[in-house]
């Protein structure tokens, strides 16, 4: 997806399975790397396509910085849930299961991992909607509180880069 100004580039390297460097290279659209081509979207799930590479990226209703600012890597797959179905999709893809049966489905003969095609064969349990509603109902704060302690440390990172060297050199006091 076409997009205007500078972007963060999130790529698989950038997380180490929920935690995301914020931090990552700012890139234009016409310079970017053919992999910087993700746009995230509210209330989607993404995971690392690659064997062996738990990496997870949630994305909430309310994470307009990471919506506007930033694209991820082909290495990405995401996938758009109702409302009622996001912290389940979550919880679902952190499972042991989703993981081996990821690794078991990949191919590829210099780096293996799923295709689209390959998410297809996958056995996803979908409860009832009264159970989804729920489930969504009991966690969805609990979600929106990680999303604003993770913005809030990304926010801190940011300040203590930029304070520690004034700091060291003595130009704080």
């Amino acid at each position: 997806m076409k997009f205007d100004g500078q972007k963060a580039y999130i790529a698989t390297a950038d997380v180490e399975g929920t935690k995301i460097n914020y931090n990552a290279p700012l890139i234009a659209f016409e310079k970017r790397e053919s992999r910087a081509n993700m746009q995230p979207i509210a209330n989607s799930v993404w995971f690392a396509k690659m064997k062996n590479s738990i990496k997870h990226i949630n994305v909430t209703k309310d994470d307009s910085n990471f919506i506007e600012n930033y694209v991820f890597s082909t290495g990405f797959l995401g996938l758009k849930c109702k409302d009622i179905a996001f912290e389940y999709l979550i919880n679902y893809l952190e499972l042991p299961y989703f993981e081996n049966t990821k690794d078991l489905l990949s191919h590829g003969a210099t780096q293996q991992s799923i295709n689209n095609e390959d998410l297809k064969l996958f056995k996803i349990h979908i409860p009832s909607k009264e159970q989804l509603e729920f489930f969504h109902n009991k966690t969805t704060l609990i979600y929106c509180c990680i999303s604003k302690i993770s913005q809030i440390n990304n926010k801190l990172i940011n300040l203590k880069e930029k304070i520690l060297p004034l700091l060291i050199n003595g130009q704080l006091q």
